[in-house]
């Protein structure tokens, strides 16, 4: 089978998204048996009040619910990011619509110095990202 379609795409800090604004929340995605492949263009005007990690949700399929088959994909262009020079990946489990964003930027090979990108990350004003995620949508 064979689809492609719009969705919204949102962002959430911990799954709240208080006194948020957005310009641009721009999802597009094709759907070729199971794989899922989206692209997102956000454009956020004020990231609200809210806290925590940052997750871009939205999306328009559950995953698959296999712990061996994870969501990944890249966040490709940014701006209005503290903190962050480059290299954010992303990533989730199963069984979801979102996916969290993570700063691969570091100076060791430990994953544990990989961290989560954080409500704090982000502009009071805004920011911008243009991304990418693949997955297995759920049988």
């Amino acid at each position: 089978s064979y689809e492609e379609g719009t969705f919204t795409p949102t962002v959430t800090y911990a799954g709240n998204a208080a006194s948020m604004t957005f310009s641009e929340q721009e999802g597009r995605y094709t759907k070729i048996g199971r794989v899922v492949t989206c692209s997102m263009v956000i454009s956020q005007t004020a990231r609200g009040t809210s806290t925590g990690n940052m997750r871009l949700g939205g999306l328009p399929f559950t995953s698959d619910n296999d712990s061996g088959d994870r969501m990944q994909g890249m966040i490709t262009y940014f701006g209005g990011m503290n903190g962050i020079r480059n290299n954010m990946t992303l990533y989730n489990v199963t069984n979801s619509t979102y996916v969290f964003a993570y700063d691969t930027n570091s100076t060791s090979q430990d994953a544990s110095t990989i961290r989560t990108i954080t409500h704090s990350n982000c502009d009071s004003s805004g920011m911008h990202i243009r991304c990418w995620v693949r997955y297995h949508a759920g049988g």
